[in-house]
């Protein structure tokens, strides 16, 4: 699947140790006068020498209470531990296998997983907690199989990727967005000349060996994008600002409210690019004043600080997917 029919269907996851003296103490400086040739403060001499040397066991007994150690974190932690996705077998291909292949399979398993209506579904790498949950709908955002790693055991292949989704649902009446940055393995084989997948699971950390491309669009062209969210989220009639917009916990809930963007927010911004999750990271400032009403009277104030917008490009679009706020 190329990445503009991706994009196409996307539309549509103690023990004690001992100095071991063996009983020197108890030599007796008679030895002296037996023809040893060493007096009684010799005898001693050589006692307390021998008493400063620790046996063997001042060294074993540590390194069996490590190994004892070692095997409780071990039980402790299922019997097993995972695999590292770097050690992926690396056996030649069969032919008329390709990477595009593969990750076709992969791609279109997680644009069917962003179309289910739960924030736990099964078969599928996205899971998100709520008590209540209403009305869920999940996002793919950029193209999630973009710098993933393929490994070959001989009998299966081991894809290794990250992929962006987000969340939104309601929970008592309360509407919810929260960005998901996903690691995931896919398990895919071949039968009978056919490429399936047989399964894919998140994974607890974001690989090393994922390496997603960076766009060639230009800084101006992206700024633009940015800044015209911005002027979405002080176009609404009311505070705090929408979700994806920058909130803070000091900002009243109002109607009737005015915003107005008290200066540019891209004036200074920088830019820096993830290359494990393929997310832009924009950071500046903004100031944002505002003028709105409730029932304790009239709020105006200014909202301002530093920000962080997320941006993921595709062949297609630049999307800004989160602003977040930064005291």
């Amino acid at each position: 699947m190329t990445q503009e029919s991706y994009r196409q269907e996307n539309e549509r996851g103690s023990n004690s140790f001992q100095h071991g003296t063996n009983n020197i103490n108890n030599i007796s400086v008679d030895n002296a006068a037996a023809g040893t040739g060493q007096d009684a403060e010799g005898t001693e001499d050589a006692a307390d020498d021998s008493a400063k040397k620790p046996s063997l066991r001042f060294f074993f007994v540590p390194l069996i209470a490590i190994a004892i150690l070692g095997v409780i974190i071990e039980i402790a932690n299922g019997g097993s531990t995972p695999p590292s996705p770097a050690a992926a077998p690396r056996k030649p291909w069969p032919s008329g296998i390709s990477r595009e292949m593969l990750l076709a399979s992969v791609a279109e398993k997680l644009t069917h997983c962003a179309k289910e209506p739960v924030l736990e579904p099964r078969n599928c790498p996205q899971h998100v907690y709520a008590q209540r949950a209403e009305r869920v709908r999940w996002s793919l955002h950029g193209y999630p199989v973009d710098g993933a790693d393929i490994g070959f055991d001989g009998r299966k292949f081991v894809v290794t990727g990250v992929a962006v989704m987000s969340v939104t649902y309601k929970d008592s009446d309360v509407e919810i967005f929260r960005p998901a940055i996903l690691p995931y393995q896919a398990v895919v084989y071949q039968e009978r000349n056919q490429i399936k997948l047989g399964s894919i699971v998140e994974l607890k950390a974001t690989p090393e060996i994922v390496a997603k491309r960076q766009s060639g669009r230009s800084s101006d062209v992206i700024n633009e994008v940015v800044r015209n969210a911005f002027y979405a989220c002080v176009s609404v009639n009311y505070s705090p600002m929408p979700q994806r917009c920058p909130q803070t916990g000091l900002t009243p809930s109002t109607e009737n409210t005015a915003w107005e963007l008290e200066s540019d927010p891209l004036l200074n911004a920088s830019h820096e690019f993830d290359d494990d999750t393929g997310i832009l990271h924009i950071r500046g400032s903004y100031s944002a004043f505002m003028d709105g009403t409730n029932w304790f009277g009239r709020h105006q104030l200014s909202q301002a600080g530093d920000y962080d917008a997320w941006v993921l490009i595709d062949d297609s679009k630049i999307e800004v997917l989160d602003i977040l706020h930064q005291e």
